[in-house]
């Protein structure tokens, strides 16, 4: 039975086709970013660009292959449009080439993702001054999504809607990355490709969160190893990682980029997360006073910053973050997203030393809140469940932690610590 649950591949996420629809609009209360599995962009939809998904496959799932890889030749004139749009839309030359010669086709490639992330910005920032939002909530799934499959981003918008901000200005960033996806066979065995893809695309979100007005209220909402991206893209979680060098990006590590000036972690005036069946261990918190200033400079105390609130919510019986009938440190600790202790803390040493005394310990005035959905889930018939839509079959519990994240209501529901 155990070689069962292990067996099976990973397969990429490919965006081609929805980010060529979606990708990086900015016009309405909704905008969107599609990353690949090194954390590159996709093209915005205003290029007029189709990523085609069939030649991405053969690229490895990797952007820049796909761009900078010699076309087979039936599809070179394909390949050369793209790079006249890419040109025209963008400013910026490409060829195509061996990505492998890094001297030449890495900082050109760079310059590229340069372009496409610095005209989103501009763009989405004049639509926040314009459209003059309460709240700008970000929105993170986790591995094992589906193009098309992320079906929670518009229930829980709803939700949102029509309660927490009922007849108010709210705008949502939806985040979709490769995260990997398998059948019920190989989950397990994409965990760390998950783990791994989760630092390059952190990073590139830090870089989005970073470059918007501090003004404006952020609500983040990771969901599985949504959540440990998200502490990836707002502190420098390192602490997981042990004596690992972590992920590459850039030809360097996580660990080096997280010093300089480019990767300055965001530092908005009100800040709120919240981490549902978070696939991750209490240690992420470890580094929550680890950020890096727009100089680069690593800062040694709780920078300052308006970090509020967490709120937690766990299903105990999770077959994912439980990881069935295995432990939830195989392949990679998830331990937050099944454990009370994870949250509370035990008074041992990591990986359980949770939550609550690590953001005590960093000097945050931050509240936090746990919320245990295990009992209206079993309730409700999704005794096992991990995924956002069954945990909005208990309707009471997820009332109360959308409450606590998003309003200024006294705290209900919420499951206190010994």
């Amino acid at each position: 039975m155990l070689w069962i649950l292990i067996a099976g591949c990973a397969r990429p996420v490919y965006y081609g086709w929805e980010a060529s629809s979606n990708g990086a609009t900015t016009g309405g209360d909704i905008a969107r970013l599609y990353f690949d599995r090194n954390g590159n962009l996709y093209p915005g939809a205003d290029a007029f660009l189709a990523v085609d998904n069939k030649r991405l496959a053969k690229a490895g799932a990797d952007l820049q292959d796909y761009y900078q890889l010699p076309a087979a030749r039936k599809e070179q004139a394909a390949q050369r449009l793209e790079y006249e749009r890419l040109q025209a839309h963008y400013g910026v030359p490409l060829t195509p080439s061996n990505p492998a010669d890094t001297s030449v086709n890495y900082p050109a490639w760079r310059r590229l993702q340069e372009a496409m992330l610095t005209q989103f910005i501009a763009r989405f920032n004049q639509h926040l001054r314009t459209s003059r939002p309460e709240v700008l909530v970000v929105l993170v799934h986790g591995f094992n999504n589906e193009v098309g499959a992320t079906r929670w981003y518009p229930a829980l918008q709803r939700e949102i809607r029509t309660n927490q901000f009922k007849g108010r200005r709210v705008q949502f960033l939806e985040v979709y990355w490769d995260g990997r996806t398998a059948s019920g066979v190989g989950l397990l065995r994409i965990w760390k490709q998950a783990q791994a893809t989760m630092y390059p695309v952190g990073l590139g979100l830090r870089r989005v969160l970073a470059s918007l007005d501090p003004a404006t209220p952020l609500y983040l909402f990771g969901h599985s190893t949504g959540a440990p991206l998200l502490s990836v893209a707002l502190w420098n979680s390192t602490s997981v990682l042990g004596n690992a060098k972590g992920p590459r990006l850039r030809n360097q590590t996580y660990r080096a980029l997280v010093k300089q000036p480019e990767y300055a972690t965001p530092h908005a005036a009100q800040v709120r997360v919240a981490f549902v069946a978070p696939a991750m261990p209490s240690l992420h918190f470890m580094d929550f006073a680890h950020r890096t200033d727009a100089t680069g400079k690593l800062f040694t105390q709780a920078a300052p910053d308006g970090y509020q609130r967490f709120v937690v919510g766990q299903n105990r019986h999770d077959i994912a973050t439980g990881k069935g009938p295995l432990s939830a440190t195989a392949f990679g600790s998830t331990t937050l997203g099944v454990r009370k202790a994870e949250y509370c803390g035990d008074g041992t040493t990591p990986p359980r030393i949770g939550v609550v005394p690590l953001l005590r310990q960093a000097g945050s005035r931050a509240d936090t809140y746990l919320f245990n959905f295990t009992p209206g889930m079993a309730a409700a018939g999704k005794r096992p469940g991990h995924g956002i839509l069954e945990f909005m079959a208990d309707p009471v519990t997820f009332d109360h932690l959308l409450d606590a994240w998003l309003t200024a209501k006294p705290v209900a529901g919420a499951d206190a610590c010994p």
